[in-house]
């Protein structure tokens, strides 16, 4: 672990998707949430309109959801092993 908690790692996710992920030490993962928050917003600029916008509010609010999911998991194995 890397001195990051869940909330805050939540919280940077939120600030800028993937981030979260980031500071968990996934750089995979981190750059796969912020790729697909960029394509659905772009896609909304372009042609999607609000449907791509809410494709990528829900990217972002998984990359939340994700980030806090993964750090729990990660506490709750290294507590029993």
């Amino acid at each position: 672990m890397n001195g990051t908690n869940a909330k805050s790692d939540v919280l940077a996710s939120l600030l800028l998707p993937g981030l979260g992920q980031l500071l968990q030490g996934r750089r995979g993962t981190a750059l796969n949430h912020f790729a697909g928050v960029v394509c659905f917003a772009t896609a909304a600029g372009a042609f999607a309109g609000w449907p791509g916008v809410l494709l990528a509010a829900g990217v972002n609010a998984w990359s939340c959801y994700e980030a806090a999911r993964w750090r729990i998991r990660e506490s709750r194995l290294g507590a029993g092993g």
